[in-house]
């Protein structure tokens, strides 16, 4: 049992790999393998296989997808998978979920740095207030890290910070927070936030007026999405 709850994790990590590539389909097909697998022999994990994946159809841009997952998932009782919610949910606009959340977590606590759990909430609870309309949230933010230094790293927060600067015209600082993340391949290499980060890049290039840096970042990204089936 313990082997087949193992296999489960390493098929949601495979699932990962194929939607770090584009390649959508193929990385629902894995995810629906592994909550199967993860179902009979670990029923506690299901709900953060599902939370992971409508984290990544929301961030790629499966809104209605990820739209219909969030309400299905709930509410976890693990905390990663609640950051991935929690993060669905804001970018689904699911107010149920959203408010769900914020009642479960309580008041803020103390930020711990990027990659701490009171920061990595922090920062998803300011991606909300922007998206709800407070642009000034950018204005309150924190320095980011000059570097990440976590090998546990999982780049929610520091990807969260460069699309905020992106949506508040931000351009130059988002392009910042979106390098740290391409700067740094060897931690959580298989995470998709590796390729969307150059795409974002892109688009913050292109909000600076530096259509040839632009180019550069998208190039790059169709590059790692060359197999992709989405």
């Amino acid at each position: 049992a313990a082997k087949d709850a193992e296999g489960s994790f390493v098929i949601d990590l495979d699932a990962d790999v194929a939607a770090y590539g584009g390649e959508m389909r193929r990385s629902r097909e894995l995810r629906t393998k592994a909550a199967a697998m993860a179902a009979v022999h670990q029923p506690g994990s299901v709900q953060a296989i599902r939370a992971h994946e409508a984290l990544w159809d929301a961030a790629v841009g499966f809104i209605d997808r990820a739209r219909q997952a969030v309400p299905a998932v709930g509410i976890p009782p693990d905390a990663q998978a609640v950051m991935d919610i929690f993060i669905a949910a804001v970018m689904t606009r699911d107010r149920t979920v959203i408010n769900g959340l914020i009642s479960k977590l309580g008041p803020p606590p103390p930020a711990q740095g990027s990659d701490a759990y009171a920061g990595q909430l922090g920062a998803i609870r300011a991606f909300h207030d922007t998206e709800v309309g407070d642009r000034s949230v950018v204005d309150r933010l924190p320095p980011g890290p000059a570097q990440e230094r976590s090998r546990n790293t999982n780049w929610r927060a520091t990807y969260l910070r460069g699309l905020m600067f992106l949506r508040a015209g931000k351009g130059a600082v988002a392009v910042t927070e979106f390098q740290r993340i391409i700067d740094r391949p060897e931690l959580s290499p298989a995470i998709p936030f590796h390729t969307l980060a150059y795409v974002q890049q892109a688009r913050a290039h292109v909000s600076s007026g530096d259509t040839a840096k632009a180019t550069t970042a998208y190039n790059q990204f169709f590059a790692a999405w060359k197999n992709a089936d989405a």
